[in-house]
């Protein structure tokens, strides 16, 4: 399936990437938190090809092709792996999204769940599930 993220503002995917890697750093620093398995390995290798156009691009554009299954295990890390953020952060072990990567995290997340949803029934009663329990995920 295909996924088109943008347009989305430079200045919002250059922070949600820097943001994104210094979270990757600081779970990864943190053996007693347990993320999803190959998550974090996942992220990075997203990160790593949309870093380039960030940093090129008035706006970020990118088109990815993947199966279902994948866009389906890595949307359900996203939100755990937010879920880990929102329970660590009071305590200091990690910091919460700052406001100027708003932008992007909506529309990588809106950009995925459409795409999704649209592949079959069973995808669509996924991203069904995943609206009911991720706010950023709602289309309201």
């Amino acid at each position: 399936m295909q996924i088109e993220v943008g347009p989305v503002s430079r200045a919002s995917a250059v922070a949600w990437i820097a943001y994104a890697s210094d979270t990757l750093t600081e779970l990864r620093e943190r053996p007693d938190i347990d993320v999803i398995a190959g998550a974090l390995d996942a992220f990075a290798a997203l990160l790593d090809e949309w870093r380039p156009i960030a940093e090129r691009a008035e706006l970020f554009r990118w088109v990815g092709d993947a199966p279902p299954e994948r866009v389906q295990y890595l949307l359900n890390a996203l939100y755990w792996t937010g879920t880990i953020v929102q329970r660590e952060a009071p305590a200091g072990h990690v910091h919460l999204r700052p406001p100027e990567t708003d932008e992007f995290h909506l529309v990588l997340v809106q950009a995925a769940m459409t795409a999704l949803e649209r592949e079959s029934e069973a995808d669509a009663h996924f991203v069904e599930e995943l609206r009911g329990v991720w706010p950023i995920a709602r289309l309201d």
